[in-house]
Order: structure tokens, then sequence, then C-alpha cells
């Protein structure tokens, strides 16, 4: 009776990874559609330059936070002659 039943249960997972595959696999449905014509300027327009600009803007703010103080801690005083 156990090998029935593992039999039965082995088959309903091969069946269910099937299935999973199946469903997952690409097919026409999922596919990009094709472009036949030409994209427009707004479609061409590239986001790279908010992108240069806001990295420079973190760099401007956090550059002066992070950059060393380089204090001198042990200042000769004139009384120590």
């Amino acid at each position: 009776m156990t090998t029935a039943r593992r039999t039965t249960s082995r088959s309903l997972f091969v069946a269910a990874f099937f299935v999973c595959l199946f469903a997952l696999s690409p097919t026409e449905l999922f596919a990009q559609a094709k472009k036949d014509k030409e994209p427009t300027p707004e479609e061409k327009k590239g986001y790279t330059m908010p992108y240069f600009f806001t990295a420079i803007g973190i760099l401007a703010v956090s550059s002066p936070l992070c950059w060393p103080a380089l204090r001198k801690w042990d200042v000769p005083a004139a009384d120590d002659e």
C-alpha cells in the first residue's frame, strides 16, 4: 500500500512541476510587441543627466561632511617654553 501511495505522490509532484514549468514558460502572450515605427523624441529621452546631477549633488553634500578635519589636538601654547 505504501508503494502505491508513493507512486501517486510522485506522479502528483511531477504533474505539478510540469504545470508550473508550462505556466512559467515564455509564450507569445508574454512577448513584447514588435515596434515597426520610429520612436518619438519623448521615447528616446535619456535619464542619465538627472542621475548624473543627482550623483553630483550627493557628492557635493557628503564630501564636506565626510572629509577629515585634520585638526591638531596638541596645539603648542606660548607658555610651555
